[in-house]
Parts: structure tokens; sequence; C-alpha cells
């Protein structure tokens, strides 16, 4: 009765430390890095899982935005 007591306790144990560990691993390997990214205003691609600079369309078609255009 005692081992199946101490087994018991060993695997509970054990448990606790995988699980523990996958999750501070999956912080530190998703989220961390998502809110670090947001935090400096940039965009976070979840799949890839890079922190992109946003940039403005007139970057590349080089036309000026008027003010108080219509958009459709």
């Amino acid at each position: 009765m005692f081992h199946t007591f101490t087994r018991i306790k060993v695997l509970f144990v054990i448990a606790f430390l995988v699980i523990g560990t996958g999750l501070w691993g999956y912080d530190a390997l998703y989220v961390w890095p998502a809110k670090a990214c947001e935090k400096m205003g940039h965009w976070w691609d979840p799949h890839d899982r890079v922190c992109a600079t946003p940039v403005s369309i007139t970057t590349f078609t080089h036309r000026p935005i008027k003010a108080g255009a219509a958009v459709h």
C-alpha cells in the first residue's frame, strides 16, 4: 500500500513538471514574442511567427493621400 502511494505521488510530480514546462515553453515561444511585437506597434503573424512593420500603401504607389476623398 505504501509503494502505491509513493508511485502515485511520483507520477503526479512528474506530470506537474511536464505540464509546467510545456506551458512555460509555449509562453516563451508564442505568447511573449507576440506581446513584445504588438507592444512596439508592429503586426504579429502567428502562422510564420514573424513581427512585421506596417507600411503605408503610398510607399509603393507613390501617390499622395487626398484629404476628404471618399472611399467606397
